[in-house]
């Protein structure tokens, strides 16, 4: 027996390959005459009440056109940039988000590229590889470091917390929220403004959503403000950073090194200019990843949109 007429006639498809629809199934107890399906891509017509997207699927205005029944997007990243939800909302559609899934697993990565960067550890394993085995030209301390936070929401907040528990110097600058809302958060300095921040840091840490004030943050501008011989984290989206111009911050040393999880393009293709960058460290956007998280977010999709369903909501 179903709980929504609604639920019993349409389709709950899934666009996120991390996400696993048996277990998504199981937490909607209530809605056993939907189907629950896996797609590659955004289907089109009727038949699609709820859509479960990953960062893979763009829900624009025009796919959103192209879903008569859909009432509902859960979102299954921690990023909402791939999902119009001001078009949703217009039409109706209500866009909701999972729990947070992977603090733990991108605060500990973002930790683990700061030691990497600080004490070279990529790069001295590149010159053992190379025949080489100079030990002398590169490690920094990490204890007395300054790292620089751009963005303090749950991320942010732990990597402080880690940070400051390693002995490094922690500032913060959040420029969607402000300081004033994080402020009781935990006991870190906060910087005045992001050109203050980035000038007084040694390591700083990307924190924020993609947005219209966070696409390009870190521009030529303000790589020319970066305290010369200072590194980057970059765990958020990769249009935060202006590539060509963090390319240049490397080749001219204003940057000593850089660390992404993210890239502008992913995968990149082999000709893109981000693989020849100097003194880069990538990672394949595997920050979120580990197999608890894995859980995590199929397990929150499903109870989140048993909620939805369970609602006043969807029967408007």
């Amino acid at each position: 027996m179903c709980s929504s007429d609604l639920a019993c006639s349409r389709s709950i498809v899934v666009i996120d390959d991390i996400v696993d629809v048996d277990v998504v199934a199981g937490e909607l107890p209530g809605v056993w005459g939907a189907t629950v399906r896996s797609e590659r891509i955004v289907p089109a017509g009727p038949g699609t009440f709820a859509l479960l997207a990953g960062p893979g699927a763009e829900v624009t205005d025009v796919v959103l056109d192209r879903l008569p029944d859909l009432r509902v997007v859960v979102v299954t990243s921690m990023g909402w940039d791939h999902v119009d939800t001001g078009a949703a909302r217009a039409r109706g559609v209500a866009v909701i988000g999972v729990e947070p899934y992977c603090v733990e697993e991108v605060a500990e990565h973002t930790v683990a590229l700061i030691f990497d960067l600080l004490r070279g550890v990529t790069w001295l394993d590149a010159t053992v590889r190379a025949g080489g085995w100079d030990d002398a030209r590169l490690g920094r301390t990490v204890r007395g470091a300054a790292l620089g936070l751009v963005g303090f929401g749950r991320i942010g907040s732990a990597v402080a917390w880690r940070a400051a528990a390693l002995g490094m110097v922690v500032s913060v600058f959040d420029p969607v929220v402000g300081t004033e809302e994080s402020r009781e958060r935990t006991v870190v300095r906060f910087a005045s403004s992001l050109d203050t921040l980035v000038s007084e840091s040694d390591v700083v840490s990307l924190h924020v959503p993609l947005a219209p004030e966070t696409r390009g943050l870190i521009d030529a501008r303000l790589l020319a403000r970066f305290r010369p011989g200072s590194y980057l984290v970059n765990v958020s989206r990769g249009d935060v950073v202006t590539e060509a111009a963090l390319g240049e911050a490397l080749r001219r040393g204003q940057l000593a090194g850089v660390a992404l999880d993210v890239l502008r393009t992913e995968p990149p293709a082999p000709s893109d200019p981000v693989l020849a960058f100097p003194r880069t460290v990538i990672t394949p956007h595997s920050a979120w990843y580990s197999p608890a998280s894995v859980e995590r977010v199929s397990r929150s999709a499903g109870r989140v949109l048993a909620q939805w369903l369970g609602s006043a909501e969807h029967r408007r």
